[in-house]
């Protein structure tokens, strides 16, 4: 997804968002060396315009896949934590974010 089509999926989730900020995940960035994974989404308010936030999960495994709409739920529902008046880059200050995932191989 290009980076336009992300901002624009963030701007529209925004719409619907409990706490007023919606996040679009980019894609998963690599970890070298490190067990977990990180992800990076687009976030937006509608108004400040949009930020980078990073999700690391130091203890998912790698290969197991996860739902995007996970993740972007995760960042928009951690938004809720900081005063409405700067939330977007309060959220993006707090970055990366740390989501703790236990994800189960299927047998």
């Amino acid at each position: 997804m290009g980076r336009s089509d992300l901002r624009r999926r963030a701007f529209n989730r925004q719409a619907s968002s409990l706490y007023g900020v919606g996040a679009a995940l980019d894609g998963e960035l690599g970890r070298r060396g490190e067990t977990g994974r990180t992800w990076l989404c687009v976030a937006t308010d509608a108004v400040a315009g949009f930020r980078w936030i990073e999700v690391d999960a130091p203890r998912a495994s790698d290969g197991v896949p996860v739902d995007p709409d996970f993740i972007e739920r995760f960042v928009e529902r951690e938004a809720g934590r900081f005063p409405i008046k700067t939330r977007l880059d309060d959220l993006a200050n707090a970055s990366p974010l740390r989501i703790e995932l236990y994800l189960a191989d299927a047998a």
